[in-house]
């Protein structure tokens, strides 16, 4: 786990060292001081409505393991946990949720998992499918880099990534929907057969990792199988991600990039950021963030001596001001459930070192 931390680390400082090159720092502190404040108070407000349909999200895929739960139990849920990957290193805050839900809804710290994880491959899906959107249909720069002597365009190298992973992934997924207790029961005959025939320990610890992780990911996919809950899901998921193409529009006009970023652009930008802070990252993001921010606006031409300033102001703003929003949304459930924020820290720590959890 400590060379996750360093390489988080690393990452943090080469991403940084990307997004400040070439910005002129003069520049970066006016456009700074003449940041508008209606549009930041207009994202503030449409990142609190899109984390209330995260929640809403979070209810549909947790209510089957956890029928008595309540929208404003799993809001609390996910303000915290969000607060915590935000802030904690190397994405270890997303070892908070499984044990807010087993503390707060009594969920088994498998099935708890198996939700994260339905819930990403959820949110990678519609990343990959909005980025296909708007190679389509909106205009793009030509982009092309050169990467060890080879010119590579940088929207084709996009869709083609796309068009790569999505169709097995939502084939994997189906599979898993429909005949997940089957895959379960094949992959437990498997470790059987390893455990009788193998004296290698290595084949048998992978294919029971590789069990565990299939059971749990199948006890997640619970609520995909109730046609009004996966209705339900696939529409918040998409009208989510459009939440934050609305955010990033808001943001863009507070550091006065309103007539370079609009709706589909920001969309493009919101996918890019957030694959990039999917990376292990140091604590708060630092760094990551800015340098997948800026490098979403570059693959719309807002870069160099004219636009650099206001691209790095705007993932300055970006990260800061809606970090300070989801801190202090956070901070109400910390405040009202005081020894969570502590017990959650000794979890992840506990988790980090290897320690049983019961």
């Amino acid at each position: 786990m400590s060379g996750r931390l360093v390489l988080g680390a690393v990452l943090g400082a080469i991403f940084l060292g990307l997004a400040l090159w070439g910005v002129p720092m003069k520049e970066l502190g006016t456009v700074l001081a003449g940041v508008s404040l209606l549009p930041l108070l207009q994202a503030a407000v449409l990142f609190l409505v899109q984390q209330a349909l995260r929640a809403l999200r979070q209810l549909l895929l947790v209510r089957p393991l956890a029928p008595d739960t309540s929208f404003a139990s799993q809001h609390a849920i996910l303000c915290m946990t969000f607060f915590c990957i935000n802030t904690f290193p190397a994405r270890l805050g997303e070892l908070v949720r499984p044990y807010l839900l087993r503390e707060k809804e009594g969920i088994a710290l498998g099935a708890g998992f198996g939700v994260v994880l339905v819930e990403r491959v959820l949110d990678l899906i519609g990343l990959l499918a909005t980025i296909l959107v708007v190679l389509l249909l909106v205009d793009l720069p030509p982009g092309v880099v050169e990467i060890a002597g080879t010119p590579v365009a940088l929207a084709e190298l996009g869709r083609r990534v796309a068009l790569t992973l999505l169709p097995p992934m939502l084939g994997v997924l189906g599979v898993l929907v429909i005949w997940g207790g089957e895959v379960v029961q094949m992959l437990e005959r498997l470790v059987d057969a390893l455990d009788r025939r193998l004296r290698v320990r290595w084949p048998r610890r992978l294919a029971g990792l590789l069990l565990r992780f299939s059971a749990a990911f199948v006890t997640g996919l619970e609520a995909l199988r109730l046609p009004a809950h996966l209705t339900g899901v696939l529409v918040l998921t998409a009208t989510s991600l459009a939440g934050s193409g609305l955010v990033a529009v808001y943001l863009a006009r507070a550091v006065g990039l309103g007539d370079e970023l609009g709706f589909g652009r920001a969309l493009g930008v919101v996918c890019v950021t957030a694959l990039g802070i999917a990376l292990p990252a140091p604590p708060g993001q630092v760094g990551v963030y800015e340098g997948s921010a800026r490098a979403g606006l570059a693959l719309f031409g807002i870069s160099g001596e004219t636009l650099g300033a206001r691209a790095f102001a705007f993932a300055l703003v970006a990260h800061w001001w809606l970090f300070a929003v989801q801190a202090a949304s956070a901070a109400f459930f910390f405040w009202r459930d005081r020894s969570l924020l502590a017990d959650a820290v000794d979890f992840v720590r506990r988790s980090k070192q290897g320690a049983a959890i019961d």
